[in-house]
């Protein structure tokens, strides 16, 4: 039987952008949801300080996970919508 090589770039990409603490969680949050601001963010997740969900949020949005289509609102971004597949088969 031969070996073929797959690229898995796009899977190792796709898990490191997804794998960081609460990420899914917070996608799924505001998939459920909508547009969040950071405090209905955090009443959603109690579990999460303040410093650490801004945290959260700051890198989800550089990854380009998140947008902010209105000042201090947060929501998924077109990549943050496509993970969600993903993150489901990651999941199982």
């Amino acid at each position: 039987m031969q070996h073929h090589p797959t690229n898995m770039e796009p899977v190792r990409h796709a898990v490191g952008v997804l794998a960081p603490l609460w990420t899914s969680w917070t996608l799924e949050t505001l998939h459920e949801r909508g547009p969040l601001r950071t405090q209905q963010l955090a009443t959603a997740m109690p579990w999460l300080n303040t410093p650490t969900l801004h945290q959260v949020l700051l890198r989800m949005h550089s990854s380009g996970l998140l947008t902010k289509p209105e000042r201090g609102r947060y929501t998924a971004s077109r990549l943050g919508q496509d993970s969600r597949a993903v993150r489901r088969a990651l999941a199982s």
